[in-house]
């Protein structure tokens, strides 16, 4: 699955059957690389987003990701001040340790079981771009802006 399918995609809460907003964004830490939170759209332009636990997920589904959220009680955004929006990432140049440019990060996999990122595919440059996808490994590191994989690339 990529972070792409995902955005924008309903979020409902089985607790009350109500449809809370959309996918906005998905949470990660960086060193597990697992995912931590998801950032729901609730409103229109001024509204806050609402954080939910990735404890609190039920289902992924086509169309629609199900939750059990309980609206008196929200999920604390202190709670992920070490994480990292995906959406961060998309749009990071990837570089070898070697120092040879790949390319830039156009989406990211996702492991629908574990919800770990298992992957990111990475576009090459040139008129005839081609799509790349490099297997998430320990040994990828996050910057700003860069992202470092150790050479020779992983498969």
């Amino acid at each position: 699955m990529k972070l792409s399918e995902l955005k924008g995609r309903a979020v409902v809460n089985v607790e009350d059957a109500t449809k809370i907003g959309e996918v906005e964004n998905l949470l990660l830490d960086p060193g597990s690389r697992q995912l931590v939170g998801l950032k729901v759209k609730t409103g229109g332009m001024f509204s806050t987003p609402l954080i939910l636990a990735v404890s609190q997920i039920m289902n992924i589904g086509p169309d629609a990701v199900t939750v059990k959220a309980d609206p008196a009680n929200p999920t604390q955004a202190d709670n992920f001040k070490e994480a990292v929006e995906l959406t961060a990432i998309l749009g990071n140049k990837v570089v070898t340790d070697a120092g040879a440019m790949i390319g830039e990060v156009r989406d990211i996999l996702l492991d629908p079981v574990s919800g770990a990122v298992s992957g990111y595919e990475v576009r090459q440059g040139g008129m005839f771009s081609q799509s790349l996808e490099i297997s998430a490994t320990p040994e990828i590191r996050y910057g700003e802006k860069l992202i470092t994989i150790p050479s020779p690339l992983p498969s």
